[in-house]
């Protein structure tokens, strides 16, 4: 519903320029996507949930993320972002070696830890004639 009521504010506001913009065949892509998946919505709700065979609309919904692509064309005039954006990518292989590095170091220390802990209970074993918990 969100979608339609975007649809038809635009149409209200826009009018003509709706279709003869530089953006009018994504417009009508748009409006076209939103009024297929208006008569799915309504089939499905008059029929008490028995929808009728819409088989071809459910694959014309992948095209739904294809406005999404739009915005790759945008990102081109931000520059620095676009950079930022591609260094995250970029540096993802180098944190999964950091993450490893990490664990590694995480399991040395633990393996000290409880080396000195095991340590201290034989000790206390020791000194305490087989109770270590004795106060």
């Amino acid at each position: 519903t969100f979608f339609l009521i975007e649809i038809l504010l635009r149409l209200g506001t826009e009018r003509e320029q709706f279709f003869k913009s530089k953006d009018g065949w994504w417009n009508i892509f748009d409006a076209i996507l939103v009024a297929i998946s208006t008569v799915g919505v309504a089939s499905n709700f008059f029929q008490d949930g028995k929808a009728l065979n819409f088989a071809f609309v459910r694959t014309l919904r992948i095209f739904r993320i294809v406005p999404v692509l739009r915005i790759v064309r945008i990102l081109s005039f931000f520059y620095s972002f676009r950079l930022m954006v591609f260094s995250i990518m970029y540096s993802m292989l180098s944190l999964v070696w950091v993450f490893t590095m990490l664990a590694f170091v995480m399991y040395l220390f633990s393996m000290f830890f409880m080396y000195g802990i095991t340590e201290h209970f034989r000790a206390a074993r020791e000194d305490t004639g087989g109770n270590p918990c004795e106060t």
